[in-house]
């Protein structure tokens, strides 16, 4: 291991680390749904584009404060994975917002969330993580309650067609999630998290600009603050993420993310008077189920032959 690993806290054993980093999972689910918020709130009068390029500007400068004030080097052990994990997350937030403009809000949320499947997926025959049987339980659960909360119109009835375009980039968004997620697993072994968090905005920053250069506008001082704030909270959703996914599988990890379902429900009751339904508070109920169910079971990696 490279001098910048040092993931383990001191004091903690094997399974503290992995309910420590389940606790940072949790808070980065919170921190992504808070930026979801910030994000609908800059739509209102800002290009989505521009949005995209703040949270990496910021985050670009908070992920590199953090790694300075650790004094680790910028130098890694591998860093073509650590590029490698920067150009998939490129590759969700593209394909993400692709599949926003092109499907309904519902049919878009269902296809990004369902990366965790993908993620157990890749990392049973990439990291040899073999789940028990009740995480394929929780995250059938969480897919469930996702469908529940969302209610897709091509499932719900009362819908036109949806967009081939946009149903291959929800689904690519899904699947450059999960390849991000397993390479943060993977790199995060031999490199500090803090190091695999920085690669994100390096590659993401010069690419955003040139989805918002076309689409620029000038902000107001409540723009300027909104996208100074959608950075802040997504610098530490991914930076606790990264942290929570060096401690966690990676199939049992990213499921804790169905959390931001629940979270975004809540915030849509107290910040936009959205009342939920009764399909959505029971989707809401199975997404937390599944979390708790998640939590008890969960791959780890085989002896290697």
């Amino acid at each position: 291991m490279s001098a910048d690993a040092g993931t383990s806290a001191p004091g903690l054993d094997a399974d503290g680390e992995e309910r420590r980093g389940l606790g940072l999972l949790v808070g980065a689910a919170f921190w992504f749904s808070v930026m979801s918020v910030l994000v609908k709130f800059a739509g209102r009068e800002l290009p989505m584009g521009m949005a995209m390029f703040a949270r990496s500007v910021v985050t670009l400068v908070f992920s590199y404060a953090v790694v300075r004030r650790q004094g680790l080097s910028l130098r890694s052990a591998e860093p073509h994975l650590l590029l490698l994990r920067g150009l998939f997350g490129l590759g969700g937030i593209v394909c993400f917002f692709t599949a926003i403009l092109s499907l309904p809000i519902a049919e878009a949320t269902v296809l990004q969330f369902m990366n965790p499947l993908f993620t157990t997926a890749l990392a049973a025959v990439v990291l040899r993580e073999k789940p028990q049987g009740s995480v394929a339980l929780g995250l059938a659960l969480g897919f469930a309650g996702t469908l529940l909360v969302a209610r897709p119109a091509a499932l719900f009835g009362h819908g036109a067609e949806l967009s081939h375009a946009g149903v291959v980039a929800g689904l690519g968004g899904a699947v450059f999630s999960a390849c991000a997620y397993v390479t943060i697993r993977r790199v995060t072994k031999r490199n500090h998290p803090d190091l695999v968090a920085l690669y994100f905005p390096m590659v993401a920053t010069p690419a955003t600009f040139l989805f918002a250069l076309p689409q620029w506008t000038w902000p107001t001082p409540r723009g300027w603050l909104l996208l100074f704030a959608i950075g802040c909270v997504t610098h530490m959703g991914q930076l606790w993420m990264t942290r929570g996914l060096a401690r966690v599988p990676a199939g049992r990890g990213t499921a804790v993310g169905y959390l931001q379902i629940a979270f975004a429900a809540l915030w849509g009751v107290l910040l936009f008077h959205e009342h939920p339904s009764a399909f959505t508070l029971a989707g809401a109920s199975l997404v937390v189920v599944s979390a708790l169910v998640v939590v008890r079971g969960g791959g780890r990696p085989k002896a290697s032959a």
